[in-house]
């Protein structure tokens, strides 16, 4: 298992942050956020390109019932949404 994460910083404020799992051929995204003041300006995007760039492999996401919201921006790049059912 590989973890790697990146971070986007505009000193002294954190702008945003990804991190992301490699395992067993699929390389999914655990962590994914960027600041309320910042959205909207493409850190997102520019967090999700630094790890499919460094993916060898299939790059796949959970998100939470809670986030919902989150899925047209991950729709847009080309995602498919899965529904996973709760255990």
């Amino acid at each position: 298992m590989t973890v790697s994460s990146s971070i986007l910083l505009a000193c002294p404020q954190l702008l945003g942050c990804v991190v992301a799992v490699s395992h067993k051929g699929t390389t999914e995204v655990i962590v994914l956020a960027v600041h309320p003041d910042h959205q909207g300006r493409g850190y997102g995007g520019k967090l999700i390109d630094a790890v499919e760039a460094k993916a060898k492999e299939k790059v796949s996401l959970g998100v939470p019932s809670c986030r919902e919201d989150v899925i047209p921006f991950f729709m847009k790049r080309g995602y498919k949404v899965r529904l996973k059912e709760s255990h």
